[in-house]
Order: C-alpha cells, then structure tokens, then sequence
C-alpha cells in the first residue's frame, strides 16, 4: 500500500456516518464508513455527502464503502439507494469512479443485504467494478494497485 495522507470530510452527530479522503501521491479516493445502527435520514446524508466531496474533488478517483461495523440500516434506506442514489451517482460522477471497494459487514444480513445490492448496482449497467473484502486493508490495497495502474 502506498503512503497515504488521511482527513476527515465528515462525521455526523450520532457518528454513524464518517466521511475521509485519503490521498496518496498518484491519487485520492474516499472512504464511507456506516456505523452500528443508522438511521435513515443518517444513512441520506452521509451519501448526499459522499457524492458532494466526489464531484468537488476532481483528484478522487475511487471509493471505499466501509460496512464492517454496520449493524443496521433501515430497508428504505437499502432501497433509496437503489432506486434514487445510483441513478444520480452514475448521472452525476459520469464514469469519474470506476473503482469501489466494499468492506463487508461483521452482521451476516447485513452481509447479505450489501451483497443484493451491489448485485442490483451491477445490473443497472454502471461502469463500475465493484469488489468485497472482509478487511478495510485489503481494500485499500486493492483500490491503491488498480487506481495505480491507471495513473
């Protein structure tokens, strides 16, 4: 893994969501984390925000969703980010990330939910590849050696 600087974007009250940018010297990419349990409106903000910092930053180049503490989050959340979110993503990114990195949940229907979505994200045509890890470090060195290939 390449040397990496890390800030925070974001932290919501209930610090459920947490939003970082991590920079190394060829590349940027954020890390979403989703945390215990996240309530809906939480579970908005902290994606609206997500695709904010993406489409301010032009030197990001990826993304990690960071579900490994996610304990719950409310099945319209799972589906506002189907059927709203994705939509917008692949509308307003245009093709900027073609690299996500998915650290799956510790809860196993929380595993499973991700999984289904991610399935339904690949069906929508997004050019995007989209991988699972069990560890946020295997993520990352994942994301580092594609995202360095294409620099």
């Amino acid at each position: 893994m390449q040397d990496t600087t890390k800030t925070i974007l974001f932290e919501n009250q209930a610090q459920t969501v947490l939003i970082e940018r991590y920079q190394t010297a060829d590349f940027a990419y954020l890390m979403l984390h989703l945390i215990g349990r996240i309530s809906v409106a939480d579970h908005r903000e902290g994606f609206e925000n997500f695709l904010e910092f993406g489409k301010q930053d032009l030197s990001i180049k990826g993304a990690i969703l960071n579900y490994l503490k996610l304990e719950y989050d409310a099945p319209e959340s799972r589906a506002w980010l189907v059927s709203r979110y994705a939509p917008r993503y692949r509308t307003e990114m245009q093709g900027r990330y073609t690299y996500v990195a998915v650290v799956e949940p510790q809860n196993m229907f929380q595993n499973i939910a991700a999984k289904v979505i991610v399935q339904t994200i690949k069906m929508m045509k997004m050019s995007l590849s989209m991988e699972f890890f069990e560890e946020v470090e295997n993520a990352q060195k994942w994301l580092d050696a594609n995202l360095a290939a294409k620099s």
